[in-house]
């Protein structure tokens, strides 16, 4: 059974979501809220995934006419070298292709080698090295499908302690992420008191509350601003809201307000998942590994554990593969044995059969190989063989074949010379039978022709492709020679 760990840290507090996966399924073990760094130490050895703010990932698009995976791979980094600040050695990027009809969208996720080390470090201090490092985006992603598998086009707004994030997705595919460094406690702070209830805030006493007013105002024009240029890349569909709820000082009521009635969705917090969402989402990620999965700690940036593990499957496949040679060599010397065995009962058979009527067969004694030697010799054959049978090419079947050839639709045949070249004779039995054909062709469409050439050289049944197939051009006449296969 695959377990992962997401370790998500909100503000002075740090998510943990476990998820398990056995063929195929994917379940929720348990979540928890750690409130101080020292009780991560227990997940260290743990396959645990980190997930980089949305602030330090590019996000980049491009659409191209190529499909298959080895020319995208080759010529798109040149394209994305434009499209980012970066040098191309100095990030590390995760391409996902998606076919939409004669195209492929390519979507480019950019991360500095920089902002991934310091990522890395600041786990490290306390005390988790995560194997997998996706995206908190990503994860947000990760969990609303999970929740709900029918979702391909849709925002999801996430409510932290510190922070609030919009992630827009557009069929299956993150097209913008936005954090706004506003969460709950900044409005508890500006209230004064964490309350139970939820406080309308459309409806402030700005005289009463000047901070909380002033808070809204800002987180107001945070989030206008955030909505205005996801709807530049494509942002819609239905709305999700994930992280604090409840309890979250009125911001959930006051987010909802901002989208319509007909793009809300209910029902995902039950189970009081919301806070969880983005580990949730990061543990996700590393179990499903599928082609929509970031995982940026690879290469010079991979973990020990995670190279520890590369090294003993590949101990283990270099072993398969010793064995399966092995086997494979014994195998196939038993078999050549066996056969062998079968030649020498045969060649016995043999001996004792004609041994009467075939003066010396029966004197033929020793390994296999001398007896087969002995018989060649005693019985006069020789090395090459007779041919006592050959097909002569037949100019019937020339004509047969060359009215119905495909290619030859549109083709004028002006000439045709057949000219037996070489056949078996009394001095030469072992000679066979070769055929020489030259035909003179004409047509309007000269690439027909070639076509036609082209189809003889690359092994079409009318020629032999291992002789030399002449090709001449005389204007809007042509000259093909060949020898009959």
């Amino acid at each position: 059974m695959a377990q992962a760990f997401g370790i998500h840290k909100d503000g002075e507090l740090y998510r943990v979501a476990c998820i398990s996966g056995r063929r195929g399924e994917l379940s929720i073990d348990f979540v928890e809220t750690l409130d101080a760094a020292e009780k991560l130490s227990s997940f260290l050895d743990q396959n645990v995934t980190t997930g980089v703010g949305s602030q330090d990932v590019l996000i980049r698009q491009i659409e191209t006419p190529l499909k298959k995976r080895s020319d995208l791979k080759r010529t798109l980094p040149f394209k994305l070298e434009s499209l980012i600040p970066y040098p191309l050695n100095e990030v590390n990027v995760k391409p996902l292709y998606i076919s939409r009809g004669k195209e492929t969208l390519a979507t480019f996720y950019a991360l500095p080698h920089e902002a991934l080390s310091a990522h890395i470090e600041s786990w490290r201090e306390f005390g988790v090295d995560p194997i997998w490092v996706s995206s908190e985006s990503q994860a947000l992603y990760r969990y609303a499908t999970f929740l709900d598998p029918s979702l391909t086009t849709f925002q999801i707004v996430h409510v932290g302690r510190s922070e609030c994030q919009l992630v827009s997705i557009s069929e299956g595919v993150i097209q913008a992420h936005t954090k706004i460094q506003v969460g709950q406690n900044d409005f508890v702070k500006a209230l004064g008191v964490e309350r139970e209830d939820q406080p309308n805030l459309r409806d402030i006493d700005a005289a009463a509350l000047p901070d909380l007013s002033a808070l809204v105002e800002r987180f107001e024009r945070e989030l206008d601003r955030a909505l205005h240029f996801h709807s530049t890349k494509g942002g819609g569909g239905e709305f999700l809201y994930a992280g604090e709820s409840g309890n979250a000082q009125g911001i959930e009521a006051l987010i909802r307000s901002y989208f319509p009635e007909s793009g809300r969705k209910s029902g995902l917090e039950e189970g009081g998942y919301g806070p969880f969402a983005i580990p949730i989402g990061l543990a996700l990620d590393n179990l499903k590994r599928d082609h929509h999965s970031l995982q940026f700690r690879t290469g010079a940036l991979a973990s020990e554990r995670q190279m520890h593990r590369v090294k003993r499957r590949f101990g283990l496949a270099l072993g398969c593969c010793f064995a399966l040679t092995l086997f494979t060599y014994f195998s196939l010397n038993y078999m050549t044995e066996k056969r062998r065995g079968e030649l020498v009962s045969h060649t016995d058979t043999f001996v004792e059969l004609y041994a009467p009527h075939i003066d010396g067969v029966g004197k033929v004694k020793g390994s296999l190989e001398e007896k087969l030697q002995m018989l060649e010799k005693k019985l006069r054959l020789p090395k090459k063989g007779i041919k006592t049978y050959s097909i002569t090419p037949s100019v019937q079947d020339l004509f047969s074949a060359l009215s119905k050839h495909p290619l030859l639709d549109g083709i004028k045949i002006q000439g045709l010379t057949y000219e037996l070249i070489d056949y078996p004779t009394l001095e030469n039995p072992t000679h066979s039978y070769e055929a020489y054909v030259t035909l003179n062709l004409t047509a309007q469409d000269g690439q027909k022709v070639r076509a036609f050439h082209d189809a003889l050289v690359e092994g079409d049944p009318l020629a032999d492709c291992d002789e030399e197939i002449t090709w001449n051009r005389k204007e809007e006449a042509y000259e093909i020679g060949f020898y009959l296969n």
